[in-house]
């Protein structure tokens, strides 16, 4: 066992040890580039989930990535912007009459919630996954 040890650390200590660790490592990079996936150089997909407590409607959503309703059927409903361009945007929603904003969560850094203002600010400088955020309205 002593001189397979020996053998070993002398293998580890020569340049023909260090030749192969550098190929591996070059091959293992290749390997690392090669499965980057797609979304990972395009701007994320902004997912609005609306839910609505006591009853449905349809709700208005306005901002820099233009107007778009809202439909709630069960008290839930989605609606994806996709194919966004990188950049800084403003979501921002007006609660239909009879109805309050109850809360608004987002699950990513890259969303800022102004609740005083009913508004997400989206940061769509780096690419990623889709940055969900969840509207509650409440029927008064």
């Amino acid at each position: 066992m002593k001189i397979l040890n020996l053998e070993l650390r002398k293998f580890l200590q020569s340049d023909d040890c260090r030749f192969h660790f550098t190929l591996a490592m070059l091959v293992a990079g290749l390997w690392i580039i090669a499965v980057i996936p797609a979304w990972a150089n395009e701007a994320p997909d902004i997912v609005i989930n609306v839910q609505a407590q006591g009853g449905d409607d349809n709700f208005s959503f306005s901002g820099d990535l233009g107007d778009f309703n809202v439909a709630t059927e069960n008290g839930e409903a989605r609606h994806i912007l996709s194919d966004l361009q990188a950049g800084q945007f403003k979501v921002t929603t007006q609660a239909p009459s009879g109805w309050n904003v109850l809360a608004i969560m987002c699950h990513s850094q890259a969303a800022s919630i102004d609740f005083a203002t009913e508004s997400v600010s989206f940061d769509l400088t780096s690419p990623g996954r889709s940055i969900p955020c969840t509207f509650i309205f409440r029927s008064q």
